[in-house]
């Protein structure tokens, strides 16, 4: 879905620029939390949105 930033390095500086992780996420990174969220682990939360953007919403 972002390949097209990624590949033009104007949109991809800004965003490594504007990461506090300086990095992007990998995939297994998204995908712990879809089995973090499947598992009893999590059986408790309820109604939550989790931001898995390695801080960038709360920068």
């Amino acid at each position: 879905m972002t390949k097209h930033w990624f590949d033009n390095p104007e949109m991809r500086n800004f965003f490594l620029a504007n990461s506090p992780i300086g990095r992007f996420a990998q995939p297994e990174e998204i995908a712990n939390m879809v089995l973090f969220l499947c598992s009893d682990l999590a059986s408790f939360a309820a109604g939550q949105t989790f931001a898995v953007d390695g801080g960038y919403t709360a920068r």
